[in-house]
């Protein structure tokens, strides 16, 4: 009888150790993902983003060769973390439309449907400065990323989830200190 006792605490002692790891696994996943933690209405992580300053962007520089800065944006209109962002695009797509100097482009992992069109739409991006990146290998991790690179591809400033006040702030000086006010 003891020993059915012991064999059944074991039991119950890895069922009860293993369901501890399940739930720290994933807790842990749930912080580190931007698009799991807006999928779930938390405030995003921010982890570093695959862009570094200084790195080269991994898009056809068709979209950022003819501008001073290119803020390229990968974003999905399904994303929560995305519509989450949208005030936030929609302010950056204004500040850039008021220069001949900037540009904003999404690019959207996805191929280009009538929703896609629509968030590019409702944010203030014109249908040509809507990019499918469906086949294209980029560095990108979670959407949505914000890149802002100059004329030549290199990154100037990079975030990866959904971004806080600081956050943007620091994206609407690039332009302020550039002549143009946000």
């Amino acid at each position: 009888m003891e020993g059915r006792l012991e064999r059944l605490l074991a039991n119950v002692a890895r069922v009860v150790a293993g369901g501890l790891v399940a739930v720290l696994v994933l807790t842990y996943a749930a912080f580190m993902s931007p698009t799991l933690r807006a999928h779930l209405g938390l405030d995003a992580l921010h982890s570093p983003s695959p862009y570094q300053r200084g790195q080269y962007v991994d898009v056809p520089d068709v979209l950022y060769k003819d501008a001073r800065l290119t803020v390229i944006v990968f974003a999905r209109s399904s994303c929560p973390g995305c519509q989450a962002a949208k005030p936030f695009l929609t302010r950056l797509a204004h500040v850039t439309k008021t220069s001949g100097d900037y540009r904003m482009v999404l690019l959207t992992p996805t191929p280009i449907v009538d929703q896609e069109r629509q968030f590019a739409a409702d944010i203030g991006i014109a249908s040509d400065a809507l990019v499918s990146a469906a086949r294209l290998s980029l560095r990108v991790r979670a959407v949505p990323t914000i890149v802002v690179s100059d004329s030549r591809g290199r990154v100037v400033y990079a975030l990866e989830g959904i971004p806080n006040e600081e956050q943007q702030s620091a994206v609407l000086r690039l332009f302020s200190v550039s002549g143009t006010t946000g």
